[in-house]
């Protein structure tokens, strides 16, 4: 790290230290700490803010989880001394949550915990690239969970998944019990649960909970596609691992016949019903049973590790888009609807703060949870909807490279999923309320009847791996889970306490005490980059950390972008998003910028930068444009907008970047029109 970035970082940590002067009750105490900061910053560097202090953060959650601060052998964890048992550093602070003996204070100072997580936590979601161990590490943590996972019964290694429906109907989780699970060549034998962790009774509820929800999405293979619901293929955002950037995700040269079996070509991927196979557009079509293996890449999450992603075949990629849409749109016909909302964490937010308070409700988060989904789980999650299955299996991708290093090149998946692929956050969201829902009717002693699973169903929430649950069904949660060999994160999972944290909020005692962090940062921001820093400028204004914000309002300010000077009017939070401004408290305030009066729309409007993506698209001048086109056109619209390379039309992005833009926009009614 440069001592420019040095210098940077030590105006941070001395805007946090300000911003936490009145919640000290000692200032003596308080330029102690703050120069004791400053000291490790210079001597440690980032790694203080983006790994130490996250590390004490976790140890003091779990401390208020255990009502009793333990010591540990973390960096500045030392006790002050035999008679108070709470760290040396930030022991101010500390005090007003746990007393001298470390034992948790009846009614703690929450504005101190809220302090004590805002400083642990800053940048403690830095995306920054990490060390190569730390990468090197993680792709052995993914091929070894891989290897401990247990062998399907279903043919998921070929292009049918069952020869006949005895082998279906013979899928049970009871197998669990038993060695019936098929050995693979090369991987762990079958793994056999321990029959004292949880009772055969136990297991027949989980099995009736799965039959009935998966036997209420329907027959996935009668799609709709009206004004209501729209169940077509289309393709994500992402690369995709067998195609260059210079190639068409609408040219489908390649579609195995296991996709081909269920998601006929004729139908899914040419607009002509194949007559056409002879034209100049379709001369190089090889149409044949072939599947590339998914890439498995590493893209930063923090500076301790990445995160793991498989880029999928453009063919997968395009049916897994179908298989979401159906699942997101089915799911308010099956008891889920109460549990489980696609695209909103609010309901789960909101629970999180209940249980802070009342202490009924525990958070529950699960380690590499998707790596963790065995189709072992799924066949027997799902054995009551073929057509769920039969989906699943044809769309799902069988092996996986390795891109990142050689520890191994190519492997056979026996994870359902991997991350990266469009099916699975909502087919694990499923499988986790399932198991939710079996959890809470276990541990209320109820038959696994429709009428008290939909009941079941009102006291949980599931939003990928966050589950919210009654305190009381936590146990059963946890042996359900283990049984399908998914694991609790015990760092993460709260229940005893006053803490709670699920979908990004954390909460103690009714309180919101999520910290604001910034994710972004850099001596020479990008456009993206200090769009980020902007973003986390306002998040800290609104957790009233405004000495922080201003030092982050002011480093942004220094920096000339490419022909734009970062600027931004002032305005109310209700009113506009944080990307559009700095966020004020007190008043709006334009008078800094350039303004005039539109006499079309009668109105004053302000001249501002702002950042937008700039994309071009380069029209293949072939059938693939057309069918690109017949997915994304919808009834009664116009098709200037989608032939229009400016306008995001159709063809392949030739180059895609944020640029920083001036124009006119109207500002009042809470919105933005924007007059560039």
């Amino acid at each position: 790290m440069t001592k420019r970035l040095v210098h940077s970082l030590e105006g941070y940590v001395n805007a946090v230290f300000t911003d936490l002067l009145p919640t000290y009750r000692s200032a003596h105490d308080w330029e102690r700490d703050k120069n004791r900061s400053l000291h490790e910053l210079a001597y440690r560097g980032e790694r203080l803010l983006t790994i130490d202090w996250p590390a004490l953060r976790k140890h003091f959650e779990k401390c208020l989880e255990d009502g009793l601060y333990s010591s540990s052998k973390l960096f500045l964890s030392r006790n002050k001394s035999k008679r108070v048992q709470v760290p040396a550093f930030l022991s101010d602070l500390y005090l007003q949550v746990f007393d001298a003996q470390g034992k948790l204070l009846p009614e703690p100072n929450v504005c101190a915990i809220a302090d004590l997580r805002q400083l642990y936590e800053g940048f403690g979601k830095l995306k920054h690239p990490c060390k190569q161990e730390a990468i090197d590490e993680e792709v052995s943590n993914f091929y070894t969970i891989e290897a401990s996972l247990r062998n399907p019964t279903l043919f998921w290694e070929g292009d049918e998944l069952y020869e006949d429906h005895h082998l279906l109907d013979s899928v049970s989780f009871h197998d669990g019990f038993n060695h019936h699970g098929r050995a693979a060549e090369g991987f762990l034998p079958f793994i056999v649960v321990d029959e004292s962790q949880l009772q055969s009774g136990d297991i027949t509820t989980l099995e009736r909970v799965c039959d009935v929800i998966a036997s209420s999405f329907g027959d996935l293979h009668l799609e709709r596609d009206d004004e209501l619901v729209s169940e077509r293929p289309q393709h994500g955002t992402g690369r995709v691992s067998n195609q260059k950037k210079t190639e068409s995700k609408y040219d489908f040269a390649i579609w195995p016949r296991k996709l081909d079996l269920i998601f006929p070509f004729d139908r899914y991927a040419v607009h002509d019903l194949g007559l056409g196979s002879m034209s100049d557009d379709l001369l190089s079509l090889d149409y044949r049973n072939f599947e590339h293996p998914s890439k498995l890449c590493a893209v930063p999450k923090t500076m301790s590790g990445p995160r793991l992603i498989g880029s999928e075949p453009n063919y997968h990629q395009w049916i897994q888009q179908l298989i979401r849409s159906q699942i997101e749109a089915r799911i308010a016909n099956t008891p889920l609807c109460h549990c489980v909302s696609f695209g909103n964490q609010e309901p789960n937010r909101l629970l999180a703060l209940k249980g802070s308070f009342d202490g009924s409700i525990a958070t529950v988060d699960l380690k590499s949870a998707s790596d963790r989904l065995s189709c072992w789980t799924v066949e027997r999650a799902f054995r009551r909807n073929l057509t769920f299955l039969q989906r699943i299996h044809a769309s799902r991708t069988r092996t996986m490279r390795n891109a990142i290093n050689d520890t191994w090149s190519v492997i056979k998946l026996k994870k359902c999923f991997t991350q990266g692929s469009a099916c699975t956050f909502p087919v694990q969201t499923i499988v986790y309320s399932m198991i939710a829902i079996a959890a809470v009717l276990l541990s209320d002693g109820l038959r696994p009847t429709s009428s008290n699973i939909l009941e079941a169903a009102r006291k949980v929430r599931v939003f990928g791996d966050d589950i919210i649950i009654p305190v009381n069904a936590l146990q059963k949660l946890t042996e359900l889970l283990s049984f399908n060999q998914l694991v609790v994160n015990s760092g993460k999972t709260f229940s005893k306490g006053k803490f709670r944290e699920s979908c990004g909020l954390d909460a103690y005692d009714g309180v919101d005490v999520t910290p604001a962090r910034i994710k972004r940062f850099s001596e020479s921001p990008s456009h993206e980059i200090a769009q980020s820093m902007l973003e986390s400028c306002n998040n800290l204004y609104k957790r009233g950390m405004w000495h922080t914000a201003y030092w982050l309002r002011s480093y942004l300010s220094r920096f000339e972008l490419p022909d734009r000077k970062i600027t931004r009017p002032e305005w109310d939070l209700e009113q506009f998003r944080d990307s559009d401004g700095f966020a004020s408290f007190i008043s709006d305030r334009f008078d800094h910028l350039v303004k005039r009066y539109n006499r079309s729309i009668q109105t004053e409007e302000y001249r501002i930068h702002y950042l937008t993506s700039n994309s071009k698209k380069v029209p293949t001048q072939s059938a693939h444009d057309l069918y690109e086109f017949l997915h994304r056109a919808k009834l009664k619209i116009e098709l200037n907008p989608h032939l229009n390379p400016k306008k995001g039309g159709l063809g392949i992005v030739n180059k895609k970047s944020s640029v920083m833009k001036t124009g006119w926009k109207t500002l009042f009614h809470k919105q933005v029109f924007n007059r560039a």
